[in-house]
Order: C-alpha cells, then structure tokens, then sequence
C-alpha cells in the first residue's frame, strides 16, 4: 500500500496515463467516475461516518467524497479509503493525496488499516504519551487516536479468556507450583496475589471522593493474581482507589473458586489479606528462626507479582504515568493491556 501525492489540476491526466499502463488504471479509473457520479460536489459525508474518521491521517485535510476509492466489503464494514486534500507550503489544499491497496494485495487491506491502527494504539500505551502528543508525532487529531485505542482495545478485549486464566487442569496446576517452589523451596504455591493503582483523572460528583485512594490521588485499584513468570492469571479492574485490598478479593469470583477447592496450591499475599488454609500471608511479630525462615520465603515468593506490576507498568507506560482518558474507557484499556503483557511474556 503505498501513498501518491498530485497536483489537483494533474489529477485527471494520472489516470489517463494508469489506464495505458495496466488494468490496474482501469479498475481505478471505473471507481474514480462511478464515484463522482455518486457524489455531490465538494461534499463530506463519508469522511464524517463513525468507521471512517479513524483512518484520516492528515489533521490539516479537506477531505471530499469524490477523492477517495472504494473496496467492496464482505463483512459489511465500510469501504472509505483515505484520499484527500493536502496543504502545499505556500497553498492550500494544492495537492491531492490518494491512498489504496494493489489489485493483488486489495483483500488483505482492512487488515493493513488494522495493523496500523494497533501500532499507533501500542504506541500511545506503551510510551504512555498524552493523546494529544502522539497525535501531533503520528499527524492525527486526538479524537482520531482515541477512536483508535478504544476500538483496538474493543477488539482484545474479548480474547481474555485465552490469555487470562487460572491452571486448566492437574498438570497445569503442578506447573505453576513446581515453579514457585523453584524460587525458594515454598510448597504448594499456586498463585501471588496484590493490589496496584493507577492514577485516573478526578472523578466529579459526589462518588468522586470514592475514587481518592490513601495517597490522595484518583485511582482505580487494580487486583492481579501472577505466576511465577509474571504472566497474569486472573485480573480485577473495576474498584475504585478507596476500596481495601482485602476486600476486593472478597468480593471476586476468585476466592469462590479456592473456597470450593478448585484449586489444589494456596496463594501468596501480604498482611493486608486475611490468613485462610488457602492464602498464606507472613507472620507479622515472628518468634522463632522457622517463622524467621517461613517469612523470609514468602516475602521472596510473593514478590514474583511485585515484579509482574514492575514488568506491565515499564512495558505500558500509561500505566505507570496514569490516565487521561474517560474513566470506562481507562477500565477498557487496563484489561487490554493485561492480555498484552502476557501475550508479550508467552512469546
């Protein structure tokens, strides 16, 4: 996929000079005249059509219904195709740019558009720069780059399943333990369990102050359960920053499992969760070298999800940085990029 700048008044001329080179210039120029037939001059109504706006990669375009080149669809998406009026130094609106696919490559082009939407979407994430700011590098607008992250991020979302899940059966189940107990020698650990915050925008109204965690800053809490290659094997993402650890996770589907023996191993928490015969937490005044010892592997067990937070937050730096977008779609992103941390840690 290649794009070609033109003068406007040299347009016609090019597609004279396609047709006598190969038949790709007559498909082109059969579009380009059913096109403006279809289209009443100077009109912008594709452009301004919900699917369409994310692929504008020009902010300072005019973008006309007539310039652009049509793909038949087969799954009922749109067939807009970038092509439209660019600035020249001194001129405005003097050239002409027109993207679209080669005939061969002609069904493969909504996944390039894909493909370009998740890198800038990646992009944006993983240097956690302001919308606004990679906007201006990438030459879109901020609503276009935030159209993009949330529809890459409607698409990861449903995969959550297969990248985010507890052991599947017994052998999976004596993997993950068989790994923690290689760390240090502490039996039985099927899981790390912890809290992380990330920074949200002030939330208005009266459930605002609900959003304030202990540090005074907007958040949302953020429950993770790691193994011990800091893949994510369960995900909470939907309490606010005042919420406590401990209860979170008596109030997630996660602790129902364990408490009808789903699971064989026990978990790994710190003092702010709740000793149970399935989640061992450290013994806060020990007394003697074996709870001196005990401590001293769980601390260095438990921390394997210490370091899943450290890996996923330098991975996507939003994460670390915080937030600036509206608060569902901010819940939307952190789940996206849990699958994306542990599709990167399994590859």
């Amino acid at each position: 996929m290649g794009a070609n700048f033109t003068k406007k008044n040299s347009f016609a001329e090019n597609c004279e000079q396609l047709i006598k080179e190969s038949n790709l210039g007559h498909i082109l120029e059969q579009e380009h005249h059913r096109i403006v037939e279809e289209s009443v001059p100077y009109s912008c109504y594709e452009v301004l059509k919900f699917d369409n706006w994310s692929k504008c990669r020009y902010w300072n375009t005019s973008i006309f219904d007539r310039n652009r080149v049509i793909l038949p669809t087969e799954d009922g998406g749109s067939d807009f195709i970038n092509a439209s009026h660019v600035d020249g130094d001194n001129v405005k609106g003097r050239f002409l740019c027109t993207q679209a696919p080669l005939q061969e490559t002609a069904t493969d082009f909504w996944q390039m558009i894909f493909s370009h939407q998740v890198r800038f979407a990646i992009r944006t994430w993983s240097r956690g720069e302001i919308q606004d700011d990679a906007g201006d590098i990438s030459g879109m607008s901020q609503p276009s780059i935030s159209l993009i992250c949330r529809q890459v991020a409607l698409a990861i979302v449903p995969h959550i399943a297969q990248w985010i899940k507890m052991p599947q059966n017994d052998i999976d189940q004596k993997n993950v333990i068989a790994a923690f107990y290689a760390i240090c020698g502490f039996r039985q650990v099927i899981g790390a369990i912890d809290c992380t915050h990330i920074k949200i925008p002030k939330v208005g109204g009266n459930i605002g102050q609900y959003y304030i965690n202990r540090k005074g800053y907007s958040s949302s809490n953020i429950q993770v359960m790691s193994n011990a290659n800091l893949e994510i094997m369960d995900l909470v993402a939907h309490w606010r920053g005042s919420t406590h650890d401990s209860r979170i996770y008596n109030e997630c589907h996660l602790k129902q499992r364990f408490e009808q023996g789903e699971f064989k191993g026990r978990l790994l928490a710190d003092s702010a969760y709740a000793y149970t015969p399935y989640m061992y937490t450290p013994v806060l005044i020990p007394r003697s070298q074996k709870e001196e010892s005990y401590n001293s592997a769980h601390i260095r067990t438990r921390n394997t999800v210490e370091r899943c937070f450290g890996v996923w937050k330098q991975r996507f730096r939003c994460l670390l940085r915080g937030f600036t977008t509206k608060l569902d779609n901010t819940k939307l992103y952190i789940v996206a990029l849990a699958i994306l941390q542990n599709i990167a840690m399994q590859s």
